[in-house]
């Protein structure tokens, strides 16, 4: 088959997929369309380097920090397009930010720190952009159905991305792999900027595909719903076969875990027993901190999925960078340690860009300060979902899954504050509700009935 000829079935695919979706489903709303390019756009590469048509993603120091005009008023645009969604809906971002007090403090104290900031406008600049992420939440939650627009927009984002990733990486080799510049090696990066982001994509990919194919088989009595099932099932094993591309043993380790949870909560003993079982894993987890001390256990791991102990140059990374960390109470302000001079300098010197830990980054840019608030956040959303799991739903069991496998996935990967499907996705099972009036408080872990009539 020709590339034109693979390019016009891939587009052909992705629609069918998209009207299937939009006809067997009552999520779908203006705003919905409005997230879902939000989402897609930070799951997979830059807006502007499309327009380059190659699969060599720029990066350097002067790049990162002066950043990109279309990138910019691309962004600002669906921030205002969000903004306005939800004016019109009457939302009521002080009883959100109230009704969420560890996540409002976290993105405050992002904001606040504009004031002490190495680089004021930088910081200003790209915590407005995160802020609209927060738009984007608040226009999932503030839908008639917000579980079914949580589940949709993602699920819809497979949908376009997993099949064109493996239309670049089989028929547009240029643009769906590039060579490493660390060890030189081909990677399949698809539509994403390298291998991990791949991985990530396929990850998020997999899990949502999961759930809505558990939904659709419990909604038997649709007869439409069938051809539902079937591009479900075809998504799900094209996002496996991306995530097997992708070779990011982070990635895959989360997938394998994290579906191990979402169906070993299905099963009525766990369930049952949800508080034993937490306990029971932090006693493991515990044993093996200790066991861990005498004997290399982490190692045997990483070489056992195919990693060298030092997760592929990460751990030669982290004291590097934590020796340009001049303020670790409050820190150099919202991604201001990837800033100016000190960026530069990183960069020049060891060209590196990012930390590849979730936590240490959070250290760089807000010192303890910031990663004590993001603790907090972490152990208010387990608390509100170990409360939530005892209501037996399907949900309840994805929020756990989601909050576990990104505090994993963070280990390794740099996911938090940014435009990740994962932190997306945390931000909405870390809600709590009911945030918006619409909502049935009696409704138990929000499995919402679409009501009728209405569309936003």
């Amino acid at each position: 088959m020709s590339s034109s000829s693979a390019l016009l079935l891939c587009t052909g695919v992705v629609i069918a997929l998209l009207y299937v979706s939009s006809h067997s489903s009552s999520a779908n709303s203006f705003g919905l369309w409005i997230v879902l390019i939000w989402v897609a756009s930070g799951a997979s590469r830059p807006v502007s380097s499309w327009f380059n048509l190659s699969s060599e993603v720029a990066v350097s120091a002067e790049a990162y920090d002066a950043g990109n005009p279309v990138e910019r008023n691309f962004y600002l645009l669906l921030i205002l397009a969000g903004f306005f969604i939800l004016l019109k809906r009457h939302v009521s971002v002080r009883d959100f930010l109230r009704q969420n007090l560890a996540l409002s403090l976290f993105t405050l104290f992002w904001g606040v720190s504009v004031i002490w900031a190495d680089y004021p406008l930088i910081t200003f600049k790209r915590w407005i952009k995160d802020s609209g992420t927060i738009i984007m939440v608040l226009i999932l939650l503030s839908e008639i159905n917000p579980l079914a627009a949580f589940r949709m927009v993602f699920v819809r984002c497979a949908y376009i991305l997993i099949p064109f990733s493996l239309l670049l990486i089989r028929y547009f080799s240029d643009l769906g792999r590039l060579y490493s510049k660390w060890d030189g090696g081909l990677m399949n990066v698809g539509v994403t900027p390298q291998k991990n982001s791949l991985g990530m994509l396929a990850l998020a990919s997999v899990l949502f595909v999961t759930w809505d194919l558990i939904e659709v088989i419990r909604s038997r009595r649709q007869r439409k719903l069938t051809l539902v099932c079937i591009f479900d099932v075809a998504i799900l094993i094209a996002s496996i076969y991306i995530l097997y591309l992708s070779h990011s043993a982070t990635s895959i380790v989360c997938t394998i875990l994290g579906l191990a949870v979402f169906i070993a909560l299905r099963l009525p003993s766990l369930r049952h027993n949800i508080r034993r079982l937490g306990f029971s894993v932090i006693i493991g987890l515990i044993a093996l901190f200790g066991l861990n001390t005498f004997i290399d256990l982490k190692s045997e791991f990483l070489i056992l999925v195919g990693r060298d102990p030092t997760l592929t140059s990460r751990t030669e990374v982290w004291p590097i960078v934590l020796q340009y960390q001049t303020s670790p109470i409050l820190g150099p302000g919202f991604k201001s340690f990837w800033a100016g001079t000190r960026l530069t300098a990183i960069w020049e010197n060891y060209h590196i860009i990012q930390a590849h830990d979730g936590y240490l980054e959070t250290y760089l840019n807000g010192g303890v300060a910031g990663v004590g608030l993001l603790l907090a956040f972490l152990v208010s959303t387990i608390r509100r979902i170990g409360a939530d799991l005892q209501h037996e739903t399907i949900y309840s069991s994805m929020r756990l899954t989601i909050w576990l496998v990104v505090v994993i996935h963070n280990y390794t990967e740099a996911s938090f504050n940014t435009f990740s499907p994962l932190w997306i996705a945390l931000l909405v099972v870390s809600a709590k509700f009911p945030a918006f009036p619409h909502i049935d408080p009696t409704e138990p872990s929000l499995g919402l009935p679409a009501l009728p009539t209405g569309s936003r």
